[in-house]
């Protein structure tokens, strides 16, 4: 997986370094540490873009981001189980209420 280096993110984002390292101590941005230095995962950098966001444009401080963070995974997880529960709600059934096959 492809990474990048949190110089780059920080200069891109011109994040203040004790911001940065605020948010990083406080588990907001998990870091890869290698020889070579600290990095982001390509796939984390939506999470940073939106944490950092809401730290620089919005002022929220780290305990609201965690909270939004947290809402916004759960709101995900309620969205994936309802549409489990609607694709079930539209499997064929039997006269008893049982399913006609077993759904995946």
């Amino acid at each position: 997986m492809a990474r990048i280096h949190i110089q780059r993110i920080i200069e891109y984002y011109e994040v203040p370094a004790s911001l940065w390292q605020e948010l990083v101590d406080f588990g907001l941005i998990p870091l890869i540490h290698t020889e070579e230095g600290d990095f982001v995962e390509d796939d984390m950098l939506a999470h940073v873009e939106r944490v950092l966001r809401l730290a620089l444009d919005f002022g929220v401080n780290k305990e609201g981001i965690e909270i939004i963070c947290h809402m916004r995974e759960e709101l995900s997880r309620v969205r994936r189980e309802l549409l489990s529960l609607r694709q079930r709600a539209y499997l064929p059934r039997d006269n008893n209420g049982q399913l006609l096959f077993e759904a995946n």
